[in-house]
């Protein structure tokens, strides 16, 4: 079973990372990010683990990747208002707070962000 990560570096991949966390496996991936980004019609939140295993990659910058922030502060709003933190991994929403401020700080600096 597949792992994935989001990750981006201020550098070069693999020097100076600044985001670098563990999403979870494919089943993880889907039922609490992919499910959640269908029901709130999120197509980039939707595609994670489609586009992550693609010949391609998954790598997100420019628009893309203001458009998949704007997602995050969606997804991350829905998990926090549907007031189901006792079903939710260790740690989740710390970690969606991480990935938010990771995407400001690549979109501020003209860096990608990549799932894989």
């Amino acid at each position: 079973m597949m792992a994935y990560h989001i990750f981006s570096s201020r550098v070069a991949p693999q020097e100076d990372r600044f985001l670098d966390l563990y999403l979870g496996s494919a089943v993880t991936i889907d039922f609490y990010w992919e499910s959640v980004g269908r029901k709130l019609d999120l197509p980039l939140i939707s595609s994670l683990t489609e586009r992550a295993d693609s010949d391609d990659g998954f790598v997100l910058l420019g628009d893309e990747l203001v458009r998949f922030g704007n997602e995050i502060k969606i997804f991350e709003k829905y998990w926090s208002d549907e007031n189901v933190s006792g079903s939710l991994p260790d740690d989740f929403l710390e970690k969606v707070e991480i990935i938010k401020e990771g995407i400001d700080f690549a979109v501020s600096n003209g860096l990608s962000v990549m799932v894989g």
